[in-house]
């Protein structure tokens, strides 16, 4: 399809002239390409976490959470809630991914930010 029509296409599915977009949040750590929520790891094996992700975020990628939310649980039954690192509200990636365990690959839960992007310029609010 030509350009415009693509552009109509969207204005019809999006009648706010705003595409919603996912971009990922700011690296907090030196070295890092994008924002990512550690996990808590065992002191003498940083490849060993020492919690489980929280049952209400498991297989939910893209799923929002708000500051205070549900984030981990530890193997006593402790609720380590997301602390607002990134932001009040953000959207998690990468759930539980098995290749985010070990150091070495830089442990976390990847995080995204929703913004929109406008149909008549390009340009995304922030």
């Amino acid at each position: 399809k030509d350009k415009a029509g693509v552009i109509n296409k969207l204005k019809e599915w999006y009648s706010g002239g705003k595409v919603p977009v996912y971009r990922s949040a700011k690296a907090s750590a030196p070295g890092e390409m994008s924002g990512k929520i550690q996990w808590p790891s065992d002191p003498e094996n940083p490849n060993f976490p020492q919690v489980l992700v929280h049952k209400s975020i498991q297989d939910r990628d893209f799923h929002k959470i708000k500051k205070g939310d549900p984030l981990f649980i530890d193997l006593n039954g402790k609720v380590i809630p997301y602390s607002g690192s990134h932001g009040e509200e953000v959207y998690l990636m990468f759930v539980n991914e098995g290749g985010y365990y070990y150091s070495s690959s830089g442990t976390g839960i990847s995080v995204s930010i929703l913004r929109k992007v406008r149909l008549d310029d390009g340009m995304v609010e922030e």
